[in-house]
């Protein structure tokens, strides 16, 4: 017997028609007044726009110390391969120079993935970057930005057949799902994966675009939510800029892409854990956004 597919095909009768069994059906057993979330509002995102997966590689010690200026010309202080090299080694590297930032252009792993940099800053007392850390911070800030394709040609084309009747107001939320948030590096033995997150003295997911200011949407605290393969769902503020232009290329049905930035902050008690190389840093996550059924229904 044939299953049928995990994530059904888009088409028209999606959207529109899942709000009008929904308002018709509540209708039936309550008044207006008496409309409950559940039948008020319906969530779409999965099958109406695709996860955003994606697993990234901290870039390699000897990377980040060509990208430093001078770069290789200034030689790299360290003897031997910088395979293992840790993020120590790396801050003891930017201290002998004199640096305390620098920034890298690397290889984006490829969809949704489209492009990718990084940043280190050594926080110590009485150096220049002072003002970019954390008040009281002493370690390296490593802040990896990706710009991810969220909608591209092809799922714009079927996001049009279910949206093109939807009125502007009938989205009252735009939020993220986050399935994953895991970073993980060798064990002290060199080959066992461990979890890297409880070295982290702070973190921070934002999300920004070219023309919108940045939205912080997940923190260190947040970070123990996902053990044990938890979800949670984070809304963008509604007033945001990044909200309202998110919903417009929502509603138009075009391509677009998002910044998603992830600041690690690693104590100094924490840097010779950390082998940039072989550190990997994994997200899930799932943009959703909710419509008011009313309004969906009006929208016709």
């Amino acid at each position: 017997m044939n299953q049928a597919p995990r994530n059904p095909p888009f088409n028209r009768d999606s959207i529109r028609a899942r709000a009008l069994r929904i308002a018709a059906f509540a209708a039936t057993v309550v008044s207006a007044c008496d409309f409950v979330d559940a039948a008020s509002e319906l969530t779409a995102g999965g099958g109406e726009v695709p996860r955003i997966t994606a697993s990234v590689s901290f870039p390699p010690v000897d990377r980040l110390v060509a990208n430093r200026p001078g770069g290789k010309e200034r030689g790299t202080d360290l003897t031997g391969s910088l395979d293992h090299a840790t993020l120590a080694h790396l801050a003891g590297v930017l201290r002998l120079d004199g640096t305390c930032a620098l920034d890298a252009a690397l290889d984006a792993p490829g969809p949704p993935v489209v492009d990718l940099s990084a940043r280190i800053v050594l926080c110590d007392p009485g150096r220049t970057c002072e003002d970019r850390c954390p008040e009281g911070f002493i370690g390296l800030l490593v802040e990896l930005a990706t710009t991810i394709n969220v909608l591209d040609e092809k799922a714009a084309v079927r996001l049009s057949g279910l949206i093109d009747r939807v009125s502007e107001d009938a989205i009252v939320q735009i939020r993220m799902r986050v399935h994953e948030l895991s970073l993980e590096g060798p064990g002290l033995d060199g080959a066992t994966a461990r979890d890297l997150l409880p070295l982290l003295s702070g973190f921070e997911f934002q999300i920004a675009t070219r023309a919108s200011p940045p939205v912080s949407l997940v923190r260190a605290e947040h970070l123990a939510e996902f053990a044990g393969g938890a979800t949670r769902r984070f809304e963008l503020p509604s007033r945001a800029p990044l909200n309202a232009e998110i919903e417009g290329h929502l509603l138009s049905a075009e391509p677009f892409d998002l910044e998603f930035r992830f600041r690690f902050a690693f104590p100094s008690s924490a840097l010779y854990g950390v082998t940039p190389g072989r550190t990997r840093w994994q997200f899930d996550v799932q943009p959703e956004f909710v419509l008011s059924v009313l309004k969906a229904v009006e929208g016709g």
